[in-house]
């Protein structure tokens, strides 16, 4: 007798593709935490998943780059347990802006990959900046201008060619219909 494989149901497929996308999220926030966070370069340390979500916005416009920046923010507070959540509304920020630019314009180009990235970067600082200040926490704009951001554009342009591509690839593989899947 032979055994027959039933397809799988689409009910499936998408709950491992949410499963997927889940230990995605922890892998990237567990390689900006213990690795990218500990390489100090232009006198800043990378915050490589903002590339990530400016990417992903990109693909996805700027609703999926928000929340998806939101989870990678939040994720990414939970270890060092200081600030929790204000990274989230930066990169929500980053992700909102660069998916508006990629809905805008076409987002395959470098120009406008780069440009997203830069105006994310700007976004996710100038947004964690203000709230840090609303906390009490004296962040000074002339000290995060161009010392700060300067350093983190320099650094995220340069991890563009290798994480743009990857995003693409992977968002295409986890989420190919956006968040209707």
């Amino acid at each position: 007798m032979k055994l027959l494989r039933k397809p799988l149901e689409p009910r499936t497929i998408a709950t491992a593709r949410w499963v997927a996308a889940g230990v995605g999220v922890f892998l990237l926030v567990a390689l900006q935490v213990g690795g990218f966070g500990q390489l100090r370069l232009f006198g800043v340390y990378p915050e490589m998943l903002v590339v990530v979500v400016c990417s992903a916005a990109l693909h996805r416009g700027p609703v999926v780059g928000g929340l998806f920046g939101f989870v990678l923010g939040f994720a990414k507070d939970l270890p060092g347990g200081h600030l929790v959540g204000l990274s989230g509304i930066g990169y929500a920020a980053a992700g909102a802006l660069a998916g508006v630019l990629g809905a805008r314009v076409f987002p395959d180009r470098w120009p406008v990959i780069a440009a997203a990235v830069a105006v994310g970067t700007a976004a996710s600082q100038i947004v964690y900046a203000a709230g840090a200040s609303a906390f009490g926490y004296s962040l000074p704009i002339w000290e995060i201008g161009p010392g700060v951001v300067g350093g983190l554009l320099a650094y995220h342009l340069l991890l563009t060619p290798f994480l743009y591509p990857l995003t693409r690839w992977l968002t295409e593989l986890l989420l190919p219909g956006g968040l209707d899947t």
